[in-house]
């Protein structure tokens, strides 16, 4: 599913190797604790690609043995709790409720899936929560479109031209203790 990933970026060096990738144990433990199935396409993403930083405005983060700062699960903890905080902030939201975030911007805003949005083919909704504003954006229908056209594609331009950012189809690895490196 992602074999092309590695041809529309440029690996940066001397960040993110070696890399965590994860396996479907590791895939199958996550979706326990975070008490959701993980779409199909995110865990093949986890296990091809794992986490890292890519163009560099987003940060996927991805279940991993080697880096706490890049684990699912542990940014999942942390997140719902300030989920929760903004829903007492801004106001009662069945969509800050069922957000799952798996990523975020790097100026801290976050991007997860509906929950309550579960498609035949076990994709979810991505959604983008502006954390100044209290704001909830439906970005993309999947993860591979949220990878391709937003974090890869056209809908990245459009994305960030408010923050004066430019696109630079880059991705960064996560840094772990590992001793697996990304091809070239």
């Amino acid at each position: 599913m992602w074999e092309d990933f590695f041809s529309k970026v440029k690996i940066k060096k001397g960040r993110g190797t070696p890399v965590c990738l994860a396996n479907d144990k590791l895939l199958d433990e996550t979706e326990k604790a975070i008490n959701i199935k993980l779409p199909a396409s995110y865990r093949s993403f986890a296990k091809q690609i794992g986490p890292g930083e890519i163009s560099p405005f987003f940060r996927i983060f991805a279940p991993n043995e080697g880096s706490k700062r890049w684990n699912l699960v542990d940014f999942v903890q942390s997140r719902t709790q300030l989920l929760a905080i903004a829903v007492d902030e801004f106001g009662d939201s069945p969509m800050l409720k069922d957000l799952l975030p798996f990523a975020e911007t790097d100026m801290g805003d976050d991007l997860g899936w509906d929950t309550r949005g579960r498609r035949a083919d076990g994709e979810y909704p991505i959604y983008f929560y502006d954390h100044e504003y209290g704001e909830v954006h439906w970005i993309a229908e999947s993860f591979p479109e949220f990878v391709n056209e937003v974090c890869l594609g056209i809908r990245l331009e459009r994305f960030i031209t408010s923050g004066g950012y430019k696109a630079l189809h880059t991705f960064s690895p996560a840094q772990c203790d590992r001793k697996r490196k990304y091809r070239s």
